[in-house]
């Protein structure tokens, strides 16, 4: 009589938990690279209102509502809403804050450009104040 080759129940339970363990182990890794990726609609959607915000300025002496720039309380991909502060003459705050599932990149959950004077400013953090520091702040601009 030959020797069946193949697998016995124990050899596939046992090649199946090691499976889990390692996709255990690779997915909090994996859900952090994907947020640091959908963060980039926040730097893109922030970088074409900086661009759109100069350009009206130069035409009307001051910086305009997110309604006059004709753009929407959100973000491209809806992962981010979009606060601001009430624009002026000297300068405009925008807020991109994470929402749904984007709201787990919680040391980045708020991206603010807030620009005074002709300086823009780039904070972040978990919560409204921005206040990260500035190693924490380098990494959710990613700088």
């Amino acid at each position: 009589m030959g020797h069946a080759s193949g697998f016995t129940l124990v050899e596939a339970l046992a090649a199946t938990a090691v499976a889990a363990v390692l996709a255990s182990l690779a997915y909090p890794s994996y859900q952090a690279t994907v947020l640091k990726l959908r963060r980039v609609e926040a730097l893109q959607g922030l970088a074409a209102l900086q661009a759109a915000q100069e350009v009206h300025r130069g035409r009307h002496r001051r910086y305009a509502t997110l309604v006059e720039l004709g753009l929407g309380p959100g973000s491209a991909g809806a992962r981010y809403r979009l606060d601001e502060a009430a624009p002026g003459a000297q300068g405009y705050r925008v807020t991109a804050v994470a929402v749904g599932a984007q709201a787990a990149d919680q040391a980045c959950r708020h991206l603010r450009l807030e620009v005074r004077d002709g300086l823009a400013l780039w904070s972040s953090g978990p919560s409204d104040a921005a206040d990260n520091g500035d190693a924490a702040n380098r990494r959710c601009w990613g700088w």
